[in-house]
């Protein structure tokens, strides 16, 4: 689960996308009829997939194409887009922008000119005898500071390239990254271009003698100082995004909504998938959690509107946390969310959602429509729990039975996985508030004559 981090950054950003067939040689690849000497890896604890059947005309074979997919999504109006390939077996994301033209896209933001941003995307098939070299030689280190180091970015090793191109008062930072599976060569390159000297930026010279010779205007100029740290901080957030995926499978994302006011602190993950085969399905995931989720903080915000000023913040600070855990059972994608909100009080007040979906329909399930018509499941799943909770020694019998009776709103909390009917009773439902929420997991094999949905 990649985590994505969005730029709020002011320098404009030019995201140029290729995918080449050739070997990439920003990297240091060797062909040779045995390993080359170089440098060992970490150990890489990520999973590459499998090279699935490239396209072949004249076969039955189910084949994947070797050009990949792009998805867009959007969160607090930055625009990201996931760039996906089932045959070379990644995916990543890098920031998305409005031109028309797809091989050069650029945003034009206010305040700085002549910087601009890049990301190149790379896969070919890994030839016999390649192999990744990333130790740095004397003659490279002298090259434009040429350095070879391992980094590990979420359990997969690449070996990162970087190096400063200068020339006509400008210079180029490059940041390339570089793995390979059994069969596959994996780019990610990054460039930020920046002025050389500060003091010119193209149509414009601080120097009004200069100025008035060629007509350049001097208002618009400003020094601009290269910072690596602020003005590179994309090229780590894109690399957070990289995972390996498998042909047919889809990549849930974590997405984050943060406020902090002088009264409140909000900090809520939410999913996101990518890479659905249905895009209207993937469509109506996203769009309909990142609607909840922002009713859900507005909702809270909304209290602070009108709190007690002699408590807020003097004595208190409200606060909205949310976390997620997700789990798949076959077409069907469960999300089960939980965290707390403080307004005020003894303790903070407890957070659930839960969702069940499918992928290939696009629809959400209620738990009504996880059995056949006509079934008195609600009754089946409170003669399961009951005994489960009471076993537990918590609360009373009369607490555990109200709790555990046949209807809607106490089962209003579900999700399924492969051990089976996933149910939560939340705090104060069937024992008190030190007790915690309980789970109960009703095996399919108990519902088997029940159930609508395919196991």
């Amino acid at each position: 689960m990649a985590k994505k981090i969005f730029v709020t950054g002011a320098i404009g950003a030019i995201v140029l996308f290729a995918l080449a067939a050739g070997i990439y040689y920003f990297g240091g690849i060797n062909q040779t009829a045995g390993p080359a000497a170089q440098t060992k890896p970490p150990e890489q604890t990520a999973q590459p997939t499998e090279q699935p059947a490239a396209s072949t005309a004249g076969t039955s074979t189910t084949t994947v194409s070797t050009v990949g997919t792009v998805a867009s999504s959007t969160q607090d109006g930055q625009t990201w887009q996931t760039y996906r390939n089932d045959y070379y077996g990644f995916a990543v994301s890098y920031p998305a922008t409005d031109s028309a033209d797809p091989s050069v896209k650029e945003i034009s933001l206010p305040d700085i000119r002549q910087e601009y941003r890049f990301v190149k995307i790379q896969a070919s098939d890994l030839m016999p005898g390649q192999t990744l070299d990333c130790s740095t030689t004397t003659a490279e280190a002298g090259n434009q500071g040429i350095k070879y180091s391992w980094v590990k970015v979420h359990d997969v090793n690449f070996c990162l390239k970087t190096f400063t191109d200068a020339g006509m008062m400008q210079r180029d930072g490059n940041y390339i990254y570089t793995t390979t599976t059994t069969h596959s060569l994996i780019t990610v390159s990054m460039r930020i271009h920046y002025l050389g000297d500060p003091s010119v930026e193209g149509d414009c010279h601080e120097d009004p003698a200069v100025a008035a010779k060629t007509g350049w205007k001097t208002a618009a100029c400003r020094k601009y100082v290269f910072n690596e740290k602020t003005d590179t901080a994309v090229f780590a957030d894109v690399m957070k995004t990289f995972s390996f995926v498998t042909p047919g499978s889809y990549d849930v994302m974590t997405q984050n909504i943060q406020q902090k006011t002088k009264l409140y602190d909000v900090d809520a993950d939410y999913p996101e998938v990518a890479g659905l085969d249905n895009p209207t399905a993937q469509d109506t995931f996203n769009q309909t959690i990142q609607l909840d989720m922002a009713s859900s903080v507005k909702v809270f915000a909304d209290y602070f509107k009108t709190a007690d000023p002699k408590l807020f913040p003097k004595i208190w600070r409200g606060d909205y946390t949310l976390r997620f855990a997700t789990s798949q059972h076959g077409k069907y994608l469960s999300v089960h969310m939980n965290g707390d909100e403080f307004t005020g009080g003894a303790h903070p007040a407890q957070i659930y959602k839960t969702f069940v979906f499918d992928t290939q329909s696009g629809q959400f399930l209620t738990l009504k429509d996880i059995f056949k018509p006509d079934t008195a499941y609600l009754k089946i799943l409170s003669d399961y729990a009951l005994p489960e909770i009471t076993k537990r020694n918590i609360g009373d019998r009369d607490w555990n039975q109200t709790g555990t009776a046949p209807t809607a709103q106490n089962y209003q909390y579900f999700w399924l996985a492969d051990d089976g009917l996933h149910l939560l009773f939340p705090n104060y439902q069937v024992a008190s508030y030190a007790e915690g929420p309980q789970e109960v997991v009703v095996p399919y094999s108990a519902l088997d004559d029940s159930l609508a949905i395919s196991r």
